[in-house]
Formats: C-alpha cells, sequence, structure tokens
C-alpha cells in the first residue's frame, strides 16, 4: 500500500502500487523526479505514458460494473471523476481497493458503483519490463544530520547503560545463595553479608540510573533543539513547488513528528543496543542452568517476533492513514482560522463544521485501528508469555525432584529468564518501531 503524500499524485500512487505487484519496486520520490506533474496532477493520458515508460503495456477501457471480473487485477480504475484507486479483487460481494487517498478499503459492489467512473486501465508487463529492488532505506546519520557533541554523550549513555543491566544480572544470585546456602546452613553471618552486599549494588544501580536519566535527558534536549532548527532551515530553501503540492497541515504534521523521531532515537535507539548485547549473556546464564528450560522460552520470543512481523504491514498501513488524516484534519483546521472571515461572509460556518467533522471521524477511525492493533499485540504477548512461564515452572518442578535443580537455582532460573523475555520482547518492540518510523 502506497499513499500519496502530495496533492495530486494519485495517479503516481496508483502506478507505483502496480509496478511493486510486477516487481518493479519504484518508489514514490523517483517517480515525481522523472515524471514532473502540477498541482492539478495526472489524467489518463499522463498514466498510459508513465507506464509505457516503465515498461508496462496499458490498456485503457470503458466497462460497466457487470464486467469487472474480466479485469485484469490488479489494475487502476477512475473514482468519483477526479482521483484514481487500485482495485485489487473483485468478488461476489466485496470489492478491494487500495485508495492513495486514505488506505485500504473494502466496498460492497453498490458503494463501488456509486464511485466508480466507468474507466479503468489494465497494466501488464512488456519484453522491456525491468524488474527493480527497492531503494536502499534512509541511512540514520542522515536524518540526524550533524549534531555537535552526539557521538561523545551517545557513548557515555551507552557505558552507563551498560554498566546498570550488569548489575541487574548480578541480582537473581542473591536468591539462590541465601535458599541454597545460607538457609540451609543456618549461616546468620552469610544473610547478613549477601543482604549487605546486594543492597549496596542497588544503591549503585540507582545512582547510575539517575545519571544516566540526566544524560538521556540532556542529549535529547540538544538534539531536538539542533535538530529542529536544521529541519527548519532545510524547509526554507525547498523550492516554492513543494510548497504548492502540498497541504499546510500536510507539511505542519510532518514537522512535529520529528519530535516522535528524536524521542525514539534518543532512548529506544541507546536501549536497543544495550539490550541487544544484553540478552546474549542473560541466555547464556540461562543455558548453564537448565538447556531445556531456556528453549522453551526461545520458542516463546520467536513467536512472538514472528506475530509482530505478521502484523508489521497492517500496523504500518495504520500508522500512514492516521498521519494522513492527522494532516488533512489540521490543514482544514488552519484554513478555516486564516479564512475565517471569508468563511462568516458567505455563510459557510456549517458546511466547514461538517467538513471537519468527516475528516475527524476519519482520523479517529484510523486512530482506533493503529490501538487495536496495539492492543491485539499486547493480548498475544501476554498469551504467549504467560503460557511459558506456566510450563516452565511446570517442568521445573520435576527436575527439582530429580534433583537437576535446586529450589535456589530455579528461583534464579526464573530471574534470569524474566530479565530476557522482558529484554528481548521490547527489543522487538522498539525494532518494530524503528521500522514504523520510515511512515
Amino acid at each position: 500500500m502506497i499513499l500519496q503524500g502530495q496533492v495530486g499524485e494519485c495517479g503516481l500512487a496508483a502506478m507505483a502500487m502496480i509496478a511493486h505487484h510486477h516487481g518493479c519496486h519504484i518508489g514514490l520520490a523517483e517517480l515525481r523526479r522523472r515524471f514532473l506533474l502540477s498541482r492539478q496532477g495526472t489524467n489518463l493520458a499522463n498514466l498510459v505514458a508513465i507506464a509505457q515508460a516503465l515498461g508496462l503495456q496499458p490498456r485503457a477501457l470503458r466497462l460497466e460494473m457487470d464486467a469487472l471480473p474480466d479485469l485484469q487485477l490488479p489494475c487502476i480504475v477512475h473514482w468519483d471523476l477526479n482521483h484514481f484507486v487500485v482495485l485489487k479483487r473483485v468478488g461476489a460481494n466485496r470489492l478491494q481497493i487500495h485508495d492513495p487517498a486514505s488506505g485500504p478499503r473494502s466496498l460492497t459492489p453498490g458503494e463501488f458503483a456509486r464511485h466508480f467512473s466507468g474507466i479503468a486501465l489494465e497494466l501488464s508487463p512488456t519484453a522491456d519490463f525491468r524488474p527493480q529492488s527497492a531503494a536502499p532505506a534512509v541511512a540514520l546519520s542522515s536524518l540526524i544530520g550533524r549534531v555537535h557533541g552526539l557521538g561523545r554523550a551517545v557513548w557515555q549513555v551507552l557505558a552507563l547503560a551498560f554498566a546498570l543491566e550488569v548489575l541487574s544480572l548480578g541480582m537473581p544470585f542473591q536468591l539462590q545463595w541465601i535458599v541454597d546456602q545460607a538457609v540451609p546452613s543456618a549461616d546468620i553471618g552469610l544473610i547478613h553479608v549477601l543482604g549487605a552486599g546486594f543492597l549496596l549494588l542497588v544503591v549503585l544501580q540507582a545512582c547510575i540510573g539517575l545519571l544516566r536519566g540526566w544524560l538521556i535527558a540532556s542529549v535529547s534536549a540538544q538534539l531536538g533543539f539542533q535538530w529542529m532548527g536544521q529541519v527548519f532551515a532545510h524547509l526554507l530553501s525547498l523550492p516554492l513547488a513543494y510548497f504548492e503540492k502540498r497541504h499546510l497541515g500536510g507539511i505542519q504534521s510532518r514537522f512535529a513528528s520529528i519530535t516522535q523521531v528524536q524521542r525514539t532515537l534518543t532512548t529506544g535507539f541507546t536501549q536497543t543496543l544495550v539490550d541487544g548485547v544484553l540478552v546474549v549473556g542473560t541466555l547464556g546464564l540461562m543455558l548453564v542452568y537448565s538447556v531445556g528450560l531456556s528453549a522453551i522460552t526461545l520458542v516463546a520470543v520467536a513467536l512472538y517476533a514472528a506475530t509482530r512481523l505478521l502484523w508489521l504491514g497492517r500496523m504500518r498501513e495504520a500508522a500512514a492513514e492516521q498521519l494522513l488524516w492527522d494532516a488533512r484534519q489540521h490543514t482544514h483546521l488552519l484554513e478555516s482560522v486564516r479564512g475565517i472571515q471569508g468563511v462568516r461572509l458567505f455563510g459557510r460556518q456549517q458546511v466547514r463544521r461538517m467538513d471537519w467533522t468527516h475528516l475527524l471521524a476519519e482520523q479517529t477511525n484510523a486512530q482506533l485501528r493503529l490501538a487495536q492493533g496495539e492492543v491485539w499485540q499486547s493480548s498475544i504477548k501476554l498469551l504467549l508469555f504467560g503460557c511459558e512461564r506456566v510450563l516452565v515452572i511446570w517442568l521445573a518442578a520435576f527436575a527439582i525432584l530429580r534433583a537437576q535443580l535446586s529450589l535456589g537455582m530455579l528461583l534464579a532460573f526464573m530471574a534470569y529468564r524474566e530479565q530476557f523475555a522482558t529484554r528481548l520482547s521490547e527489543l522487538i518492540d522498539r525494532l518494530v518501531e524503528f521500522r514504523l518510523l520510515r511512515v
């Protein structure tokens, strides 16, 4: 699913989706550069020329609703006399389209007929068609730009975070030593020594955590200030065509999203690096205690990663759709405020209010779909790791009865298992967040 980013580029977005289907992963930005379009967008003749340039054979058709099942899918159809969408599937009761302006939609034949203009454009590869791999992702360094002092601050945060997490790896040994050694031998001195020693570790953890928090806050503020300044300077240097083809709210929404990107990179990226290293150490300690029990936890983590990967496409589409409707709603609001004199002069308050309410409803629905996906993921995570924990304790009980584990070893293993599952699941979640930043 490819959403349009400018006014009047629905045809380009639809053509990009068809090209992707046939193996040419050309980006919307590249199509903009190759085929310069006006604010008015594309017409059927433009789409035919673009298709031929991409090595696709176009076939324009005028047809009625009953001829839709005979179309070669996916194809581009004319919509509402001023728009292009991709017709993906024609079923007996539902038709699926990909709308560059609002995302995937499933319509009844009656709903489809109310919008369909009677024109379709079939596209098939020719002998000159060349598959194209996706363009490389934007490098993190180019996204951040040059920020003075960032490298040293990041290394300081990493060092403090690593020290903090290493200390947390030692905490479960208190349970094991007290349960397996101090209590059975009634060694009061050992209990006091362990209690005082691990109490000092907790104090040290708190101090390191405080320093790390202060440093992250300082880095975030510095990065945010310099980054926003760089982006605004770049915005002012863009050509007029950039502003002519975009709504005011869309530009404002993109500018505001920088804060979320900056927050994710300053906090999430650092913790991701630390977690990526420490999950290996935690897994090694778990394997020392029990290979079989560790395998159960690994299977649960693998299943969770698979579910996140399966849902990634839907979450990306939902996030893009929410961003799109948010931009449109803000555009309508800003234009209404800026043109309030004309709105009142011509008595258009009610019309503007109804239009804004419609946009707000679409934005709310998109937010709801995104939230529902997150709820599903949280429920699946709870189910997987809950079942895994019960199964580990269940089998560990038999290991204790067979003298393969002591009670203290089980308690220590469960503590490491909790750290491992939590760290790795959060690492997976943050990697998904990084993927969603591409929206």
